[in-house]
């Protein structure tokens, strides 16, 4: 039987782990082969103040990002692609205006790169952010729209690259989402606590009140919960960013701390996706990213 092959594209080092790491190191185990695509560098970001000595031995932050990524591409079982590209920073950070910023490179040329990568491995099943960059990070959803055009050019047999690699779709793909749901309850609480849930995360620059799909765009959710502890291990790679950090108890919040405790614990047993393409038939909800794949029509080429 055929290996099945898994592609996740990610637009910085540690989005692989703090993401959906549980649901790439679950295929990793049972047996898909699983490749992990990073396109920037990380250079944009700031290490975490506890990373004391995060660069030494090192030229930047950047180089230590990367070889953080290799650590924990090997922990989750994949194969890593790394695309080089400069890191765009947060929505107006002085970085966005960097002319090697991935932001600042045409989309054509991105997706000519990954159109070749889909080809060249031929994935059942392609991930990415969703068109929000989850967190609207600008990076993030640069590759989104890169992604889908790359997706619908590497199945269009009238979309030929230099060295003729035959044309290839893979059967779906999907988006690593959060559910408005779950982030609606961390908004509350945290506003219980006195915290702003518009200035969350360590650099205060996540809006929380915007992000989050509907239960009606959420089509896969994948219980991760035995591989749990792969994913914490993968995240702990990324010290310059933390480790993904232990979850523990707010206990100086009192009981609003331990509800944030148990809503972040439970939530992280699943991992869940938007269905892209092909578009879904009304709802469905899959516990399977390959399940009851049936290869879509071919995508007609543009002006056909």
């Amino acid at each position: 039987m055929e290996k099945k092959v898994l592609l996740g594209f990610f637009a910085h080092p540690d989005d692989e782990s703090f993401g959906p790491g549980g649901t790439l190191a679950r295929y990793s185990a049972e047996g898909v082969d699983v490749h992990i695509c990073t396109v920037t560098d990380g250079a944009a970001g700031t290490a975490d103040p506890d990373c004391w000595d995060c660069l030494e031995g090192y030229q930047d932050l950047a180089e230590r990002r990367v070889q953080e990524l290799g650590c924990a591409v090997e922990i989750l079982g994949g194969t890593l692609h790394f695309m080089g590209y400069r890191d765009s920073g947060m929505e107006g950070d002085e970085s966005n205006h960097h002319p090697d910023a991935f932001i600042n490179q045409p989309l054509e040329e991105v997706a000519g790169r990954l159109t070749y990568l889909i080809r060249q491995l031929r994935p059942d099943v392609v991930f990415t952010h969703d068109e929000t960059g989850t967190y609207y990070h600008p990076d993030h959803i640069h590759l989104h729209k890169a992604v889908v055009m790359a997706y619908r050019a590497a199945g269009d047999a009238h979309d030929q690259l230099e060295d003729g690699i035959e044309p290839y779709m893979p059967w779906r793909l999907y988006c690593s989402v959060i559910p408005r749901s779950y982030i609606g309850l961390l908004v509350r609480l945290l506003r219980l606590t006195g915290r702003d849930p518009t200035r969350y995360g360590r650099n205060k620059d996540v809006d929380l009140t915007r992000i989050g799909k509907p239960a009606d765009q959420i089509h896969a959710r994948i219980n991760v919960r035995r591989y749990l502890s792969v994913k914490r291990e993968a995240s702990a790679c990324h010290g310059s960013q933390g480790g993904g950090g232990v979850l523990k108890p707010d206990a100086g919040l009192g009981l609003p701390g331990y509800l944030m405790y148990w809503l972040r614990k439970w939530s992280g047993n699943w991992e869940r996706f938007q269905q892209i393409y092909p578009p879904p038939a009304g709802r469905i909800m899959r516990r399977d990213l390959f399940e009851n794949q049936a290869r879509p029509a071919p995508v007609q080429p543009s002006g056909s």
